[in-house]
């Protein structure tokens, strides 16, 4: 039934539905509309606002260009007739047709297992390759061919160069858990280091792995600011953001949605409100972290952060301008699916990235990254009760360390803000102390902290404590 009236209405497409549009408008925007049906595998999420029509195009659902092929496959059939009122009716009765229960069939809502790749639909778990087939409602595909003796000896050897030996395996977990379509272990990622140390190569690597169009590129401040940055997420792989701005994080809860597999409301900008569980992966890269404004377990409990410290400049030999050229021909690409597998099935069998700091590690290293008074502290800095040390002192100790350590420093008044959220038991006090002279002078003290011993500001401090308060 189905292919006598395709071969009706295709003879029809060679001159009559033109003809029948002329003399019925109406009658012809059917025929156009079923015609173009019968050529091509819609599905459409109908909105308010707008209509999402997807198109199947090579085992894959999508919505770039669908309603322009629409426009311009009538535009060919109508010719000096076509005017915008009946594209746009065209589009309507398509959508209409075409539209699916979002209640029982949802775009992309295919076995987690299978991934659509450019030779077929693989069980990662099987090994098995299946052809593609549109009753499959993939909107995403891997832009890689299955090839299960491939393998990525370039890529292998830049793992080897760019990150420490326990570090590698964490990488290989992750690129396999951008294949995975949710997001099942609460995890996202920074790579930390200064320029020319592998971080941007890793992440256009990754994007050339999972492909462009699976990708978005929204930074940790813009996903935690702007209400409309969710929806850039929505049915993507991998979000990534090289070069980090340091500006504080004000609230975390849009970043703990994005990683915590649960449903995110969302809003494309004049169109219409919508969920979905995000399964992009999150990946930053960074010369300094940006600082959470409020302390927060859950927050530090989500970030594996990866020290990239070898530096590739252009004294360096090891320095390929080539180089990611080389870990992208088809064959690498290949060789790191199957890589990547292999780190996923670690992940999924373990239930844990093979990452072994705990959250008050993470934390230190994330305040120290971010604040040049956080790394003070824990250079120069213990907490030792019976002591103190003159805020004027401490400060201009701070200014002396960033300036050795050519950083930037922050203000008196910051600093006497946030000491205390890095050492709990400090207390700001003024006391009247008797000097060595055995005058009484007024001193605006830090209660219940010290240099370290092999702190260079220990002996002023030693100085300083031979006063005695004033009973």
């Amino acid at each position: 039934m189905a292919n006598s009236l395709f071969k009706q209405l295709k003879e029809e497409a060679k001159g009559n539905l033109k003809s029948i549009f002329s003399k019925d408008n109406k009658n012809g925007v059917q025929k156009i509309a079923e015609f173009l049906i019968l050529k091509n595998e819609f599905k459409t999420i109908p909105g308010k606002k707008n209509h999402q029509i997807f198109r199947y195009n090579n085992g894959v659902y999508s919505t770039i260009d669908s309603k322009a092929i629409i426009r311009e496959k009538t535009e060919s059939i109508l010719e000096e007739l076509c005017t915008t009122h009946y594209v746009n009716e065209i589009v309507e009765k398509i959508a209409r047709k075409t539209s699916i229960n979002s209640e029982k069939q949802k775009m992309g809502d295919v076995n987690k297992n299978l991934i659509c790749l450019n030779n077929g639909i693989l069980n990662f778990r099987t090994g098995e390759l299946l052809k593609h087939n549109p009753k499959y409602l993939f909107v995403s595909k891997i832009p890689v061919k299955f090839e299960p003796l491939a393998d990525c000896p370039k890529i292998k050897k830049f793992f080897e160069d760019t990150f420490l030996k326990e570090d590698i395996k964490i990488m290989q977990e992750w690129l396999g858990y951008l294949l995975l379509r949710e997001y099942i272990i609460k995890k996202a990622l920074i790579l930390l280091g200064q320029r020319d140390t592998g971080k941007t190569t890793f992440l256009n690597l990754a994007i050339r792995f999972i492909g462009e169009e699976n990708k978005s590129g929204i930074s940790l401040q813009k996903i935690s600011q702007d209400r409309f940055a969710s929806a850039s997420l929505d049915n993507k792989h991998l979000n990534s953001f090289d070069d980090l701005s340091f500006k504080d994080i004000r609230d975390n809860g849009a970043f703990k949605m994005a990683t915590g597999g649960g449903y995110i409301q969302a809003e494309h900008k004049f169109g219409d409100h919508f969920q979905f569980k995000n399964f992009a992966k999150l990946i930053f890269a960074a010369n300094q972290i940006p600082l959470m404004k409020y302390d927060d377990d859950a927050y530090y409990s989500r970030w594996i952060i990866i020290n990239c410290n070898n530096i590739f400049d252009d004294t360096n030999a090891k320095k390929d301008l080539h180089l990611i050229k080389k870990m992208t021909t088809q064959k690498e690409l290949s060789g790191l699916l199957n890589y990547a597998i292999e780190g996923l099935k670690r992940l999924l069998k373990n239930g844990r990235f093979s990452y072994d700091r705990g959250i008050e590690e993470v934390r230190a290293i994330m305040q120290r990254s971010g604040s040049t008074l956080a790394a003070f502290i824990e250079d120069e800095i213990c907490e030792e009760s019976d002591s103190f040390i003159t805020k004027q002192e401490l400060y201009d100790a701070y200014l002396s360390y960033t300036a050795k350590k050519k950083t930037w420093a922050t203000s008196l008044q910051k600093v006497s803000r946030e000491l205390p959220t890095y050492l709990p038991s400090v207390r700001g006090k003024q006391r009247k102390v008797i000097n060595r002279n055995g005058n009484k002078i007024q001193l605006r003290v830090w209660e219940n902290i010290a240099f370290k011993k092999d702190s260079k500001f220990k002996n002023n401090q030693a100085e300083n404590n031979k006063l005695s308060f004033d009973s």
